[in-house]
């Protein structure tokens, strides 16, 4: 036997093998950056025969993130489990239709809060964490604000993205817990702290371990597109709703609440379709690179959309990828009618649905 032979042709062998081994690990971490880099765009030309070459870079002309295939997320309960009359008297929900009888939606885990002690927050229903304080600017840092009533930790939104930058940058760090990847929640991630099942949610967040919950509109990261001089601001008193648009103007004054992680199972947040950002100071509400600036259009946070994200089922429905509802097609098939009217109306086309005209159905 040839020793010299194999002592020569080893190592060339070993290097081939390192060198397979290297390339499998470096298409492993290829593979994984680009799968948690955010999409500039939810419609790229090209992004998915592109998808393999694309480097991990979120400044990239074609899609860094290839979108197709991407899996249902799970739209949790409301929380509420009492149904209403049309004077707002409580009734038994049986046969009503009404979302405290069918609680559609995934089941929220218990206890669907964490305190991590360390003055973060897990919920453990969206997988993201939040900072304990829902108001630190004024618990530990008033001179920040000299917006309107100074101190009291009601800024524009403007600074309210400034004050997280700052979380993030040192500045402020008794406001980040030790973590330096906090945001600006946007829109869908901070109305998920809410509960359809209580009179007052602020009341029912302090209960869940949050202190300095504030009676009142919660700045979020998404600007409002129709009039983007305006974003999107949470009411934890919401007498008319939860979510509504406010203006960026100077004499507009919200509160701040950071969040950080990702989304996970079991209710992932999606993405709200924002990719554009949008100026904070004069001139409000133009158009702006979002380098930097912490909007909803740069961070882009939450699941993200399946492409296409409506699938036509040629039977006068249309299925929902990112949720999977499926939809009528015919938005517009039963008029107007009012609230009581429209639950009797979706009772009575599900039991008689050849009464009804719907557009292509």
């Amino acid at each position: 036997m040839n020793f010299n032979n194999y002592l020569f042709k080893f190592p060339v062998f070993l290097y081939f093998l390192i060198l397979i081994i290297t390339l499998i690990s470096l298409a492993g971490v290829h593979a994984q950056s680009v799968e948690l880099i955010y999409s500039p765009c939810l419609h790229c030309p090209g992004c998915f025969s592109d998808c393999p070459q694309v480097p991990p870079d979120s400044g990239s002309l074609s899609c860094p993130v290839c979108q197709e295939g991407a899996g249902k997320i799970g739209i949790p309960r409301t929380g509420q489990t009492k149904c209403y009359n049309t004077n707002g008297n409580i009734i038994d929900c049986a046969g009503t239709g009404q979302d405290g009888y069918l609680q559609a939606g995934v089941v929220w885990p218990s206890p669907r809060f964490v305190n991590n002690n360390n003055g973060t927050i897990k919920d453990n229903l969206t997988g993201l964490t939040w900072l304990q304080d829902a108001n630190c600017i004024a618990a530990e840092y008033p001179g920040f604000d000299n917006d309107g009533i100074v101190g009291n930790g009601q800024v524009t939104w403007q600074h309210a993205l400034d004050f997280v930058a700052g979380i993030n940058n040192g500045a402020y760090p008794n406001c980040g817990a030790s973590r330096i990847n906090w945001r600006l929640a946007n829109i869908n991630e901070i109305e998920s702290l809410m509960n359809a099942g209580v009179q007052l949610p602020y009341n029912w967040l302090a209960g869940q371990g949050f202190s300095n919950v504030e009676i009142g509109y919660y700045w979020s990261s998404t600007s409002y597109i129709y009039a983007p001089w305006n974003a999107w601001v949470l009411d934890t008193y919401p007498v008319n709703g939860t979510r509504s648009a406010a203006g960026k103007y100077s004499n507009n004054l919200y509160y701040v609440w950071p969040v950080s992680g990702t989304t996970a199972l079991p209710a992932q947040i999606p993405k709200t379709g924002q990719v554009t950002c949008y100026s904070g100071v004069a001139p409000l509400g133009a158009e702006i690179p979002c380098a930097g600036t912490g909007q909803d259009g740069e961070i882009q946070a939450g699941a993200f959309w399946p492409l296409p994200r409506f699938i036509e089922n040629s039977d006068g429905t249309i299925t929902d990828n990112l949720t999977g509802l499926m939809w009528l097609k015919d938005a517009n098939c039963f008029g107007g009618p009012i609230w009581q009217g429209a639950l009797n109306v979706v009772a009575d086309f599900n039991a008689n649905p050849g009464n009804y005209n719907c557009s292509h159905y």
